[in-house]
């Protein structure tokens, strides 16, 4: 069908195949836990053989929790007599459809933490009498860029004498715990793995003290609540710049300028230098990290270089919201924010 996207799975080498793709043009994502989400724009040639090799980045943070990393269960406030966070291979309740029977993480993997690891029956183990909390170990995030955390998460809270009335909750600290500020927060019932992905930079400023929490709770009357969580990790792009770019006694600079006007809202004059000559590639990704538009790529002189950024990518006019600029340079590389409007 028009439309629908092709997927695969590589072998043990980290081969892959698509055995039958029309022509066209596609976006190629790769993705495996432990690397940061990598994306290319190809087309494909009628009798021809495309080949596109990746070459992953290791995430700044990953645990599939099939080894003990140092969460720890419990915060101030915490209540929950029964269903409290635990690191074990899942004992499906309700034929899978309350507790999940089996993690995220594909096999070998079997464990994640889970608020009931103890099953069959439904409502012997979940969370009760309050909130049950896991808080992640110290991360650091220092020269990180864009550093974006995700998660897979299991959440049911629809059955019991008052369902749909507590939440799940994610949060993040950047001063090891004593502050959170709140990711999300939702009492929809999935009852399947789901992804959420965050930019960290947009609620709190990355630091070396890093602290992530996962709350589960039941605070009203009696509901049946389970959560599970699986793959947390942090990705980003660590900085190799060590000279700071405003450092008068550089002869020249390489910098991404700001951009204006910014909220733009159709079109903004997106400035960068150059130290020296050398080839660039100046993007615009979305909050996911994902490529959106390529501004500019290709070798340029040293200097200072303007161009103008209409809001669109290669879907058409790009979404209102938040975005980033990205100029990769033969130093290092930047990053701004920039904000589309209509």
């Amino acid at each position: 069908m028009n439309g629908t996207p092709l997927s695969t799975t590589t072998d043990a080498a980290g081969h892959y195949v698509f055995p039958a793709v029309p022509t066209g043009n596609y976006s190629l994502t790769i993705d495996e836990h432990g690397y940061s989400p990598k994306t290319e724009y190809i087309s494909v040639a009628e009798g021809a053989d495309t080949v596109v090799d990746f070459a992953l980045v290791p995430a700044v943070f990953a645990d599939d929790f099939e080894t003990d990393q140092g969460w720890t269960v419990g915060a101030p406030g915490d209540a929950a007599n029964s269903g409290v966070w635990e690191r074990v291979d899942p004992d499906g309740t309700g034929g899978g459809t309350v507790q999940p029977e089996d993690d995220h993480t594909r096999d070998p993997g079997a464990q994640c933490y889970v608020t009931d690891g103890r099953g069959p029956d439904i409502g012997l183990w979940d969370v009760d009498g309050g909130a049950t909390s896991l808080i992640s170990p110290t991360i650091d995030l220092t020269g990180v860029t864009m550093p974006i955390l995700r998660y897979w998460r299991w959440y049911t809270n629809n059955a019991g004498a008052s369902p749909n009335n507590d939440d799940w909750e994610a949060w993040i600290s950047n001063d090891d715990g004593a502050n959170w500020v709140l990711l999300e927060g939702t009492s929809l019932t999935t009852a399947s793995w789901l992804a959420r992905s965050h930019t960290i930079s947009l609620f709190v400023t990355p630091t070396s003290q890093m602290r992530i929490k996962f709350v589960a709770s039941d605070l009203g009357a009696g509901s049946i609540v389970e959560a599970a969580v699986d793959d947390v990790m942090i990705y980003g792009t660590v900085s190799t710049v060590d000279v700071p770019v405003d450092d008068p006694r550089l002869p020249g600079v390489t910098k991404l300028l700001p951009a204006a006007p910014n909220p733009m809202r159709s079109t903004a004059s997106v400035r960068y230098s150059l130290a020296e000559r050398g080839e660039i590639d100046l993007a615009v990704y979305d909050v996911l990290g994902r490529r959106m538009a390529e501004v500019e790529v290709g070798v340029r002189d040293a200097g200072e270089h303007e161009i103008t950024w209409d809001g669109t990518g290669r879907g058409g006019r790009l979404p209102s919201g938040v975005y980033y600029l990205r100029l990769v340079h033969p130093g290092g590389e930047q990053v701004q924010s920039i904000v589309l409007t209509r």
